[in-house]
């Protein structure tokens, strides 16, 4: 009969409690990714500002799309809402640069302005109403 020391034996019933909820933990991953966070199709980012707002302010380390908890599509612009994997603080990411709008209070974004700018210069051949720094070509015919 083979004796063994009491902290092996504690030692094996640990390990085997860990084993027991990495089992649990893995399956609450399947779960979470079964959900779909993220809509399928592309998007349109700005880059230089995604590059400076993907950053954690506490923990001054870099946020990931791994961890997002919800996106919201309006029009071509997204806003995201990812957790920092270290600090669990969630921030608001934005794909693109917003414009104050003051008869609706409500964000702008400015990719959706100037695609609706391009299609009005498109159809109208006339962008002079839009203020958001768009000089689109004019090609007379």
């Amino acid at each position: 009969m083979v004796f063994k020391k009491a902290s092996e034996v504690s030692r094996r019933k640990k390990v085997a409690e860990a084993n027991k909820l990495r089992g649990v933990k893995n399956r609450e991953r399947k779960t979470l990714l079964s959900k779909q966070v993220v809509k399928i199709g592309r998007r349109v980012l700005d880059l230089t500002l995604i590059a400076q707002t993907m950053w954690c302010e506490k923990c001054d380390i870099g946020l990931s799309f791994r961890h997002l908890l919800e996106e919201r599509q309006i029009g071509v612009a997204s806003e995201y809402k990812i957790r920092c994997h270290r600090c669990l603080q969630v921030y608001n990411i934005s794909s693109s640069s917003t414009v104050a709008n003051t008869s609706t209070h409500r964000p702008l974004y400015s990719i959706n302005c100037k695609l609706a700018a391009g299609r009005y210069f498109i159809i109208f051949g006339d962008v002079s109403w839009c203020t958001h720094g768009i000089s689109p070509r004019r090609t007379h015919v």
